[in-house]
């Protein structure tokens, strides 16, 4: 994930964050065509709980089971990612399973995000339990997010991501935090500019 910076500690987003919350968490959805919008591998319109829950409620889903395969699957892989060189690293591995079927782990992505919706929805007495698995789930769906982009060509999970970490930064665990430079996977090529690390094929991995 490109590097966070906490600017403020205040509880509660301000009247003017509540003003634009409409503009804050769109997913710029013009990088996908209509096909892919009549498809079963749609989008949340917007990048935030409710758009996520109608995506996860209305879209023509995997088995169950083989989402639930999926996330364990992915946990796991980010669960032994203990440092940034690991999780790129990861994400070779990640991009050969997404190769494989595409559908399944477009799903479990989102499913992820639904999850943690639904466990920062209910609230708890440690405020840590609740940061410990938005920091689980945020490092297996950067993960994943890499992954996917890289095998659609496209921005859309990443751009998702990135609006519901700083969403959920400022709504759950009020912190305004913010963007600064490039994510820590980017290379600088020799001209100042910076470019995303096509990933190596890691294998035949069955998922």
């Amino acid at each position: 994930m490109s590097a966070i910076g906490f600017q403020s500690c205040k509880s509660s987003a301000s009247q003017e964050d509540s003003e634009n919350l409409s503009t804050d968490d769109s997913v710029e959805n013009d990088e996908y065509g209509e096909e892919d919008r009549r498809s079963s591998m749609r989008h949340p319109q917007k990048a935030n709980a409710w758009a996520t829950r109608l995506l996860v409620n209305t879209s023509l889903q995997q088995p169950q089971d083989k989402i639930s395969e999926c996330i364990e699957q992915i946990s796991a892989i980010a669960k032994d990612s203990g440092n940034q060189d690991d999780m790129v690293k990861a994400v070779d591995q990640t991009r050969a399973l997404v190769s494989q079927n595409l559908p399944l782990y477009h799903h479990c992505y989102y499913q992820i995000a639904a999850r943690l919706d639904e466990r920062l929805a209910k609230g708890g007495a440690l405020m840590t339990d609740m940061a410990y698995q938005f920091f689980e789930s945020t490092k297996a769906m950067w993960i994943m997010a890499r992954a996917l982009d890289e095998v659609t060509g496209k921005k859309l999970y990443f751009s998702y991501l990135k609006s519901r970490y700083i969403q959920i930064s400022r709504d759950t665990f009020g912190r305004k935090v913010g963007t600064i430079g490039s994510g820590f996977d980017t290379k600088t090529s020799p001209g100042g500019g910076t470019n995303q690390p096509q990933s190596k094929a890691a294998g035949s991995v069955q998922p």
